[in-house]
C-alpha cells in the first residue's frame, strides 16, 4: 500500500534498507540517541514527587480577626486530606528551610525586607495592625517574617531538587502565599513572592533560561507579572477574574492587552474573566486554545504553577464553578512540558473543603495517578469566547501557533472568508487605578462572609463530587500491561513486503533493550474465539479466512492479487486470531483494573478491514472487535477510538457508522482523495461521531499534529467524555517511513499518548497498526510505552513552523463539527491590526 496509489506492486515496495534506515532520526529528534533518552527516562522511574511543608506555617494567622479567610485551616485541612489519601508517604519529603536575605533580595528591595523584618516577634497587636494598614489586604503576625522566609526558601529548594533531578516534580504546600507581593510592597495576604523568587533563583543559579509560570489563582498575580514583564526568559501566564477591572486588584495592567515590555512582547499573557460562574469547560478552552499551543512553542525547561484554588466551587472570593477534579487535568497537561519538571506552589483558595480536595487531587496527579473522570461539560460561556479571542488577537503577532482564526481589515470590515468577526475592546470599569493610593487600608471585616445555609450547601456539593470521584488505585503491582507473541510472525510473505514480521519483532527487541518491557505485566497470549471475532465480522467472512489454511500456494497468490495485495497465507488465520485475542487480553486486564493501561504489539493490523472484507494488509479489525468487546462485556457506554495511522481507518469507521456509543477520530494523509484508501468517506464532512482530519499537501510534522490535538481532538474528546480510549497506533507518520513520508518525531507519539491518557480515568489501550520503517516503529513505540508507564514525554524540539494547508484542513473540520460539539466555538475572524 503506497501513499499515492490504491495498489502497490511488490516491485515498488521499499527495500530492506528503507525499512531500517536510521540516518536522520537522531539528529531530527534530540542530541542524545534515543536509547540514551529512554535510559534517562528509566532513571526517573525511581524518582518520587517532592513535597515540602513546614508544620509551623499553621501559626500564621490574623490575631485581630478570627474570621479572616487566610487562616491556618487552609494549611492544616489540606495537609489532613493529603494524609487521608495516603499521598505523603508516596512523596519524598523535602526539608523546609528559611530563605536567606540575599535570596529574598533577588526580587524585593532592602527597605521592604527590613520593614517586614521589623514585625518579627512583635507582640504589640495595635502596632502590627497599624503596620498592616499601610498595605492592601495584609495582616501581620509575630511569626509572619519567619514563616514567609520558610515559604520562599522551601519553594527554592524544591525547585532546585526538581531542576537537578533529585525529585521528578513537586508540590510546595506553603503559606503565606506570594504572588501579590511586589518588590517593595506586601499585598493580598502575600509578603515575599515565593514563585518569583524561585524562578529568579532558577535563572541566576541553575542555568535555566526558559521558565513558564502558570498562575491559575482567581486573582491576577500582578507582582509576578511585574517581576518578569520585560524578561523573555520567563513566560508568565495568568487566568483571573477581572470583570473589566472591577474585581480586585482592579488593575488596568491585568487586561489582555498587557503582553510584555519592549524586550519581551508576547511573553506576558493575561486571560481576563469578565463573568463569574466559569466552569471546567471554560478553563479547558483556555488551555487548549492559548496556553498549551504557546507553551509547546516556548518549550520551557521548568514549569512553575502559582496554584491558587479560589476558582474552585464554593470559594467566596472567586465565585467560579471549577470542580476539584479539573485541577488534575490542568496539571496533567502541563506535565508534558519541560520533561515533566513542574513545581506546584500553593497560593490562594478560601473554601476549605474545595481547597483541600483540589490540592490533594493535584498532588495525586503529580505522583502519577490518572486524572479522574469529569462530569459532562456545560457549554462554554459567551464571555469566555470573547476573552480567549481577545487574548489571541493581542498575542498572535508573536506566536506562530496562533493561526486558527482568520483576519479582517477593521477599516474596510471585509472578511477574508465570510466568517464571524470579533473586535477586541479594551475596557476598564474599576476604581483603584483611577484613585490615589489610600493612606490606610481597612484591616477588619474585609473578607466575604457566607451564611450557614450557604456553607452547608457548598459542603453538600463538595461531598457529592467526592462521592462520584473515583480516587481508588487503578492498578496494584503493574501500571501497564503488554502483550506480544512471536507466533504472529508466522504470518509472513516475501521479504520485500512492508507488512513483515520484523515490524513487531524489532519493537519487542527495542522495548526489551531499553528495559521498558520488563516494567510491564506481560500477559499470556491467547487466540480469539470465532464468537468474539463475530462481534464485528460476519460468519461468512470468518469462515472464508479460516478456509485459507487449506489453499495451495497458487491459490494464495491469486487471492493476494484479488485482495488489493493484502496477503494471506496458510498461517494467517491463526496469527490473526492471536492478534485479536491478545488485544482482548489487554482489554480484560485494563477494564478489570488489573492494570491501568496497556500496549498490544500485534500483527496483522486491523483498521482497514470491514465486516466482510480484508484490505490494506489487515485481516480482522482488532480495535473494532476490542471496542465492541468493551461495550458488550464491560458495559462501556462511551468508547473513543483515536486512529493516528497515516492511512485512514476506513474499516473501523464503516463498522461504527451510526453507533453513538463510539466516537471515531482519525488523523490521516488524504491528499484530496489520492492516498489509500482513496475514499471520499475519509474526508472531514462525514458525521458527528466520525471526526476525520484529512491532511492535504504535506508532509506534516509535530507542529501540525499538536494543532490538531489542541483545536479539535481534545475539545471534542472532552465533550464526548469517554469511559475507555483505544488508539489505533500506526507509526507510519514517523520520520523516514517509506509509505507515510511524514516527519513526526518519535517523541511526538509519546506526547499524543500523554494527552489521551487524561481521559477515561486513564483507561487507555494502544494497539499497533501500521508503520514500515522498523527503527522508527521501535523508537515511537518506546516513547508510547514510556508514557504509559508514567514517565513524562520528552520535550519536542521542532515545534516551529505550521503548514498552511493543515490549518485550512483544521478550520474545515471545526466549521463542520462545531454544530456537533459545543467546545468548538472559536472559529472567528480577528482584526489584522
Amino acid at each position: 500500500m503506497s501513499a499515492n496509489s490504491s495498489v502497490s506492486s511488490p516491485q515498488t515496495w521499499p527495500a530492506d534498507d528503507q525499512i531500517t534506515d536510521e540516518s536522520d532520526l537522531v539528529a531530527f529528534t534530540t542530541k542524545l540517541t534515543l536509547n540514551d533518552s529512554i535510559h534517562n527516562a528509566n532513571q526517573t522511574d525511581n524518582l518520587r514527587t517532592g513535597l515540602v511543608y513546614y508544620e509551623e506555617m499553621s501559626e500564621h494567622r490574623c490575631l485581630w480577626d478570627d474570621k479572616h479567610q487566610e487562616n491556618p485551616k487552609r494549611f492544616t485541612e489540606t495537609l489532613k486530606r493529603f494524609k487521608e489519601l495516603d499521598l505523603i508517604d508516596r512523596c519524598l519529603l523535602v526539608n523546609p528551610r528559611k530563605a536567606t536575605e540575599d535570596e529574598v533580595l533577588m526580587i524585593h528591595t532592602t527597605d521592604y525586607l527590613s520593614e517586614v523584618k521589623s514585625t518579627q516577634n512583635d507582640e504589640d497587636l495595635e502596632l502590627l495592625e497599624e503596620k498592616a494598614s499601610r498595605f492592601d489586604a495584609i495582616y501581620f503576625h509575630p511569626k509572619t517574617y519567619e514563616l514567609a522566609l520558610y515559604s520562599a526558601g522551601s519553594t527554592i529548594d524544591l525547585l532546585t531538587d526538581i531542576a537537578t533531578g533529585k525529585v521528578r516534580n513537586g508540590f510546595a504546600l506553603v503559606r503565606p502565599p506570594g504572588h501579590h507581593a511586589m518588590s517593595s510592597e506586601a499585598c493580598g495576604y502575600c509578603f515575599f513572592n515565593n514563585v518569583a523568587i524561585g524562578a529568579q533563583h532558577c535563572l541566576n543559579n541553575l542555568g535555566l533560561d526558559r521558565i513558564l509560570i502558570v498562575d491559575w489563582d482567581v486573582h491576577h498575580g500582578q507582582a509576578t507579572q511585574y517581576s518578569f514583564y520585560d524578561d523573555k526568559r520567563v513566560l508568565y501566564f495568568s487566568v483571573h477574574r477581572y470583570e473589566s477591572g472591577a474585581f480586585w486588584p482592579e488593575l488596568i495592567e491585568s487586561n489582555f492587552n498587557h503582553i510584555g515590555g519592549n524586550n519581551a512582547k508576547g511573553f506576558n499573557i493575561n486571560v481576563p474573566l469578565n463573568e463569574t460562574g466559569m466552569t471546567n469547560a471554560d478553563y479547558l478552552s483556555i488551555w487548549h486554545n492559548i496556553l498549551l499551543p504557546i507553551a509547546y512553542e516556548f518549550d520551557p525547561q521548568m514549569v512553575i504553577v502559582s496554584a491558587g484554588y479560589d476558582a474552585a466551587f464554593g470559594c467566596p472570593e472567586g465565585e467560579m464553578l471549577l470542580s476539584p477534579v479539573i485541577y488534575s487535568h490542568l496539571c496533567h497537561s502541563l506535565m508534558s512540558l519541560a520533561n515533566g519538571k513542574i513545581c506546584i506552589a500553593l497560593e490562594g483558595g478560601y473554601c476549605i473543603p474545595s481547597l483541600a480536595e483540589s490540592a490533594a487531587i493535584t498532588l495525586r496527579t503529580l505522583i502519577g495517578d490518572p486524572c479522574p473522570l469529569i462530569e459532562e461539560l456545560p457549554p462554554i460561556k459567551d464571555s469566555m469566547v470573547s476573552s480567549v479571542l481577545d487574548v489571541i488577537s493581542a498575542l498572535r503577532p508573536y506566536w506562530k501557533c496562533l493561526k486558527m482564526q482568520g483576519s479582517f481589515d477593521r477599516q474596510s470590515g471585509d472578511p477574508t472568508n465570510n466568517n464571524r468577526q470579533h473586535l477586541p475592546i479594551v475596557e476598564y470599569k474599576g476604581k483603584m487605578a483611577l484613585m490615589d493610593k489610600p493612606v490606610r487600608y481597612p484591616t477588619r471585616g474585609c473578607c466575604p462572609v457566607q451564611d450557614a445555609d450557604t456553607k452547608q450547601q457548598i459542603l453538600n456539593e463538595i461531598n457529592r463530587q467526592k462521592a462520584i470521584t473515583d480516587l481508588s488505585p487503578k492498578f496494584t503491582q503493574h501500571r501497564t500491561c503488554i502483550v506480544y507473541d512471536d507466533q504472529m510472525e508466522r504470518h509472513k510473505s516475501w521479504s520485500t513486503h512492508p507488512e513483515r514480521p520484523s515490524r513487531t519483532k524489532f519493537i519487542f527487541e527495542k522495548l526489551k533493550s531499553n528495559k521498558l518491557f520488563d516494567k510491564c505485566l506481560r500477559l499470556e497470549s491467547r487466540s480469539a474465539t470465532d464468537d468474539e471475532i463475530s462481534l464485528v465480522h460476519t460468519r461468512e467472512y470468518i469462515d472464508f479466512i479460516k478456509s485459507t489454511e487449506k489453499l495451495s500456494e497458487k491459490e494464495l497468490w491469486d487471492l493476494f492479487k484479488r485482495l488489493n495485495f493484502t496477503y494471506i497465507i496458510t498461517e494467517t488465520y491463526k496469527a490473526a486470531k492471536l492478534a485479536v485475542g491478545n488485544v482482548l487480553q489487554v482489554v480484560d486486564s485494563v477494564l478489570s483494573d488489573q492494570c491501568l493501561n496497556g500496549f498490544a504489539c500485534v500483527r496483522p493490523p486491523g483498521h482497514h478491514s470491514s465486516q466482510s472484507e480484508a484490505s490494506g494488509f489487515c485481516v480482522f479489525n482488532n480495535v473494532a472487535i476490542a471496542a465492541n468487546y468493551a461495550i458488550s462485556k464491560y458495559g462501556r457506554k462511551r468508547v473513543l477510538i483515536l486512529d493516528w495511522d497515516i492511512h485512514h481507518g476506513n474499516g473501523t469507521q464503516k463498522i461504527f457508522d451510526g453507533n453513538d456509543k463510539v466516537l471515531f477520530i482519525s488523523l490521516h494523509r488524504y491528499d484530496y482523495g489520492k492516498c489509500f484508501p482513496k475514499s471520499p468517506k475519509a474526508d472531514y464532512n462525514i458525521g458527528k461521531h466520525v471526526v476525520n482530519i484529512p491532511w492535504n499537501d504535506g508532509p506534516m510534522s509535530d507542529s501540525e499534529y499538536l494543532l490538531a490535538f489542541f483545536n479539535v481532538i481534545l475539545p471534542v474528546a472532552y465533550n464526548f467524555n469517554p469511559d475507555v480510549v483505544f488508539i489505533s497506533a500506526g507509526f507510519d507518520s514517523a520520520i523516514n517511513d517509506p509509505l507515510g513520508e511524514y516527519k513526526l518525531s518519535p517523541q511526538m507519539f509519546g506526547h499524543m499518548t500523554h494527552m489521551m491518557s487524561r481521559l477515561a480515568n486513564g483507561k487507555l489501550i494502544v494497539c499497533l497498526e501500521g508503520g514500515y520503517n522498523i527503527v522508527s516503529n521501535g523508537l515511537a513505540a518506546s516513547q508510547c510505552l514510556s508514557v504509559l508507564l508514567g514517565n513524562a514525554p520528552e520535550s519536542l524540539t521542532n515545534v516551529v513552523n505550521y503548514n498552511e494547508s493543515a490549518i485550512k484542513t483544521l478550520k474545515q473540520v471545526i466549521a463542520f463539527q462545531s454544530t456537533n460539539w459545543t467546545n468548538l466555538r472559536f472559529d472567528w475572524d480577528l482584526p489584522e491590526n
